[in-house]
């Protein structure tokens, strides 16, 4: 029974003869005759281990997608876009603002111009409108010719000659027009008051001193009617309205009268009753 050793091999069996070589470093004897030749062991050839790469230098390394540079390229690009996009959503945001703004401004606008009218109790137990109230009343036309506060019409002259003689004084001049009475009155102590007179009987007067004529005439001697009477004839015979008459002047000179002056040109003379003498233009 044959012997093994540790290794699992037959004691005295030489493991080289299977390369072709005897034992002791001797060659292998020649193969029986009639046997296959063996062939020849080829040689392994050691094989090369390549060599390391040599490791880039920091300051040379390329630039990759897991280097650090494009980690900080990343980040900023992420930064622009997003101030990019804040910026776009600050621009929208602002011209929300700007046009609710308008629009606010708009509305107080439009509520402050609307006017509150608040009934508030009055002592007779209707209810007042202190709007209607509060608001100025709106200016009244001037009169025409010789209708409705004309002064023109005999009633509302006699009541402002009334307020002449109060004031004191003769006439030196006196023009009358539908919407106001202009007089300069004399004093005893040479005087001037110079009177306006309103249609609402307002009468405002300045005194001062003057250059007062030689013809003067108490108030008295002048008739309220005459004016009228010489406005209807003048417009009669002009076939037009009463309506024309600008205004009428008393005049001093010669034979005191009334001179009508209408607004289409035309100038009629009368005596101090008012019947018509003469007509110019």
């Amino acid at each position: 029974m044959p012997e093994y050793d540790a290794f699992g091999r037959e004691i005295g069996e030489n493991p080289l003869e299977q390369l072709g070589w005897a034992g002791g470093g001797s060659p292998a004897p020649a193969p029986a005759e009639g046997a296959p030749p063996r062939p020849a062991p080829r040689p392994t050839a050691p094989q090369a281990t390549p060599p390391p790469p040599a490791p880039f230098p920091s300051a040379q390394a390329p630039r990759g997608f897991g280097t650090p540079g494009a980690a900080r390229w990343r980040r900023r690009r992420r930064a622009i876009r997003r101030g990019i996009f804040l910026g776009i959503v600050g621009a929208i945001g602002l011209a929300i603002w700007g046009s609710a703004t308008s629009v606010v401004r708009e509305a107080r606008d439009a509520i402050d111009d609307v006017q509150v009218t608040v009934p508030s109790p009055r002592e007779d137990g209707q209810v007042a409108d202190e709007t209607e109230s509060e608001r100025p009343a709106p200016p009244a036309r001037p009169p025409k010719g010789l209708r409705g506060d004309s002064l023109v019409r005999p009633d509302n002259l006699r009541a402002a000659l009334r307020q002449l003689r109060k004031a004191g004084g003769r006439i030196e001049s006196l023009r009358l027009a539908p919407e106001r009475l202009d007089a300069e009155l004399v004093t005893r102590g040479g005087r001037v008051k110079r009177i306006q007179i309103s249609p609402e009987g307002g009468m405002s007067q300045q005194t001062g001193s003057g250059f007062p004529g030689s013809a003067k005439l108490p108030i008295s001697s002048v008739d309220p009617a005459a004016p009228a009477r010489l406005v209807r004839a003048a417009a009669r015979k002009m076939n037009r309205s009463t309506d024309g008459i600008n205004y009428l002047l008393f005049a001093f000179t010669g034979e005191p009268g009334w001179n009508a002056y209408f607004k289409n040109g035309a100038y009629w003379q009368g005596d101090r009753s008012g019947r018509i003498l003469r007509r110019f233009n």
